[in-house]
């Protein structure tokens, strides 16, 4: 941040920045701050990483809160710029994905696995295959399945008889026995089991028990689930 800004954000050109808080810059300065704006001012999205300089507690102070009840950093930086503060910015070209959408998520992971090289500290029998960068963390245990990557188990996590792959992370201490799945974030400590469908596009939170879902065609399932959900058959059927 150039010693002479009371703020400075990082932003990054977007394909369509309606859904973002974007900035109109001047001469090396920010000038204007627009939140989601539906006839977008620039394509330049705010990423959510910024930098103060003791200002900010006078723009803090000096703003109310919004519709939603809170006060909002973008109406502190706006605060700034109007009373004639610099502000900068940072134009960054490394990868950023705005990740609260189950499909930013999935991108972010892709993403992130495709960065890991790999490497197998768990148990893996000689009925299992390995294909690409995978990792497979510690005390984790593989029997019986086709792992492509790139893939994450995480340790302790346990796979039998399963399809697991590409894109897809799973959590430590997992099970998942009798699965297909691909292109899924699978959390800590779930159970997903005898699934006669493949799971796709899967985001599944922690401590969920999924299982035996009965689906004659053969079109993969596509589910999110919060943590602690329960899906599956009742009574035992």
């Amino acid at each position: 941040m150039a010693s002479d800004a009371a703020a400075s954000l990082i932003v990054k050109p977007v394909e369509d920045p309606r859904a973002f808080g974007v900035v109109v810059v001047e001469d090396g300065q920010v000038v204007r701050l627009v939140e989601k704006p539906k006839d977008p001012p620039s394509d330049l999205a705010i990423v959510g990483v910024y930098g103060f300089g003791p200002e900010i507690w006078e723009a803090v102070d000096s703003i109310t809160p919004s519709a939603r009840g809170e006060l909002e950093i973008t109406d502190a930086i706006d605060y700034l710029v109007h009373t004639g503060r610099c502000v900068g910015y940072h134009v960054t070209e490394g990868f950023w994905a705005d990740a609260g959408s189950p499909e930013a998520l999935l991108a972010a992971n892709q993403y992130f696995l495709a960065a890991d090289e790999g490497g197998i500290e768990g148990d893996v029998d000689a009925d299992s295959t390995v294909e690409g960068h995978v990792v497979i963390g510690r005390d984790a245990v593989v029997r019986g399945c086709r792992i492509t990557g790139p893939c994450l188990i995480g340790a302790g996590a346990v796979v039998q008889g399963s399809t697991i792959g590409p894109h897809v992370a799973i959590g430590d201490g997992c099970v998942l026995r009798d699965v297909r799945v691909r292109d899924s974030i699978i959390d800590e400590e779930t159970l997903v089991a005898d699934m006669p469908s493949p799971l796709e596009h899967c985001v599944i939170g922690r401590r969920v028990q999924l299982r035996g879902l009965r689906d004659t065609s053969s079109a993969p399932l596509t589910m999110l689930l919060a943590d602690d959900s329960v899906v599956g058959p009742s009574n035992g059927e």
